[in-house]
């Protein structure tokens, strides 16, 4: 269900339990969200930028969900965001191309979301990555066993992209370095067996 707690209830967003757009019987009725939602301000080094995959669109989804208004800080999300669908779209050739927008843009509107939720709440760049493929109706949704490896290479990429883009960011905005290389954190984690994951980092 879709029952994040910011701007709940409003568009595509059913009090339906049989709908497929349920939002749930209240904020956070799901135990899932209640556990994303418990574990945030617990930690005590919160996430830098979070992503909240989905199928499907091939698309790479910013703030806002709810309004196809820009939030404050739109220039380093875009940045990001742009980062992370650009290392997805370079990974299987031109078929597979990450669009990178808000959910107005790219698909539709819609409210209580984990995205706009999480930078309301938490001021953590957040996004929606819809998986392969671009199109399909319900055929989106299971796209065949084929599909697995290809979509786990691109969100391997996406991953790492995010990671790096976000220290580069933070790093801009620093008067300080800092001691951690965000090349070297994204090649610590690069996945050993996608090529193109390493031929991504080396271009970094």
């Amino acid at each position: 269900p879709v029952d994040w707690g910011h701007l709940r209830g409003g568009k595509r967003a059913s009090p339906d339990p049989c709908n497929d757009e349920y939002a749930g019987t209240a904020p956070f009725s799901a135990p899932e969200t209640r556990a994303i939602r418990d574990f945030i301000p617990a930690v005590s080094q919160p996430p830098m930028a979070v992503l909240d995959m989905h199928a499907y669109a091939q698309a790479v989804l910013g703030p806002w969900s709810h309004s196809n208004g820009d939030p404050i800080g739109a220039g380093r999300i875009d940045r990001i965001g742009e980062a992370v669908a650009a290392a997805m779209s370079g990974v299987h050739g031109a078929q597979h191309v990450y669009g990178r927008g808000t959910a107005d843009d790219l698909i539709y509107l819609a409210s209580g979301t984990f995205v706009d939720w999480m930078f309301v709440m938490h001021r953590i760049p957040a996004y929606t990555v819809e998986l392969r493929p671009r199109a399909g109706r319900f055929s989106g949704f299971d796209p065949g066993t084929a599909n697995i490896i290809l979509a786990g290479d691109e969100i391997t990429v996406g991953v790492l992209a995010l990671m790096y883009t976000t220290l580069q960011e933070l790093e801009m905005s620093s008067a300080s370095t800092g001691t951690h290389s965000p090349e070297g954190v994204a090649k610590s984690l690069a996945c050993n067996r996608c090529e193109k994951t390493e031929m991504y980092l080396q271009d970094l």
